[in-house]
């Protein structure tokens, strides 16, 4: 819990309404406001029941959750880019229309 509390800053306001389940002593209170660092500190912190130590600092599913958001914001904003630009090109390079030859109605004369 001290990890979590040491994040903790108040900013939201659903923070101070954080209550402590156990132990006895701290059941009840506030764990961003009546709570000391000092009571978070167990006896016996970091190892597992199998004695290795536990550590939190990698996290598959997260960095692969975080990998993919990187990979389908790049594919979608390379999409964005790609239509603008052809859209942008295709308007600067347009050609102009010929007109048929052999259109006579482009060139007819009125006679008086």
């Amino acid at each position: 819990m001290l990890p979590f509390k040491q994040r903790m800053t108040g900013f939201p306001r659903f923070e101070t309404q954080i209550r402590c389940a156990g132990p006895d002593h701290l059941e009840g209170k506030s764990l961003q406001l009546a709570v000391e660092p000092e009571d978070l500190n167990c006896e016996g912190t970091g190892t597992s029941p199998g004695g290795v130590a536990e550590t939190t600092a990698f996290s598959l599913p997260v960095f692969l959750s975080a990998l993919g958001g990187v990979v389908v914001g790049a594919f979608l904003a390379s999409a964005v880019f790609s239509v603008m630009w052809c859209k942008i090109r295709r308007r600067i390079t347009a050609p102009t229309p010929v007109q048929n030859p052999h259109d006579t109605s482009a060139h007819t004369t009125a006679e008086v």
